[in-house]
This record gives structure tokens, C-alpha cells and sequence, in this order.
């Protein structure tokens, strides 16, 4: 029997470095897949995002999921999924536009992560 590790992790830079790093350190490893995203990767559209959010986060909590912290959650057989909008990604790499920290703040009070609530922390605007 084989063990097979497939992370799937994400850099804001020195990706490539890090992944030459961890390829090196597992024998017989290898990159299956790497994604490259624009720095300005470009908005998602109005109401999409959450959409997908909503529903992802609605089915794999459905029979016996569990609802965890910071977007996190168990489905039914007890895998861990972190639901997180891509939007919360450019929020919290680019703190000249907004503020990083009150997001990040926010995030760590919630559940489900509600993209609306995120923007109005990062834009300064009080949430609850």
C-alpha cells in the first residue's frame, strides 16, 4: 500500500520555492497541477460568490454535517472542508485598498463566511 499526500495550498509569492521545497522532501512526489492567478484576477460578480458560498456550505452539512469556525466544516463522514470566497483571498492580501486586519477579524467571528460582512470590515464600516 502507498500513501498519497495531495495538498492543494495557496502563496501569495515564493510559491514555486516552496513547492521545489516540498516535492524534494517526499520521494517519488510530483506536481500534478499548478494554477497561476493575475494579481488582478478581476471581481467576481454581485451575488454569485456568496451564492456559491451558501450552497456548498448548505449541502455539505446536510445529514449530520457540522458547522465549524472561520469557514470551516465536517460533512456527514467527518472530512474537514474550509469554504472560503475568493474575495476574502484578495481582502487579505491587499491591505493599501482596505483594511486587512478588521477582515481578518471579522472572519474569525463567524461561521458560514458572509462575504457582505467581510467587505464592510475591510472598508471600515462597524460590523456586528
Amino acid at each position: 500500500m502507498t500513501d498519497t499526500v495531495r495538498p492543494c495550498i495557496t502563496f501569495k509569492d515564493r510559491a514555486e520555492e516552496a513547492v521545489k521545497l516540498y516535492v524534494s522532501l517526499f520521494p517519488n512526489s510530483k506536481v500534478t497541477n499548478l494554477v497561476r492567478v493575475e494579481a488582478d484576477g478581476g471581481p467576481i460578480p454581485k451575488g454569485k460568490t456568496q451564492a456559491e458560498v451558501d450552497k456548498y456550505w448548505s449541502s455539505l452539512i446536510a445529514n449530520g454535517g457540522e458547522e465549524g469556525p472561520c469557514g470551516w466544516l465536517k460533512d456527514r463522514f467527518g472530512v474537514s472542508w474550509q469554504i472560503v470566497p475568493e474575495a476574502l483571498g484578495r481582502m487579505l492580501s491587499d491591505p493599501k485598498s482596505g483594511n486587512a486586519e478588521a477582515c481578518m477579524n471579522a472572519m474569525l467571528k463567524m461561521k458560514k463566511l458572509d462575504i457582505a460582512t467581510l467587505e464592510k470590515a475591510y472598508k471600515g464600516a462597524p460590523v456586528a
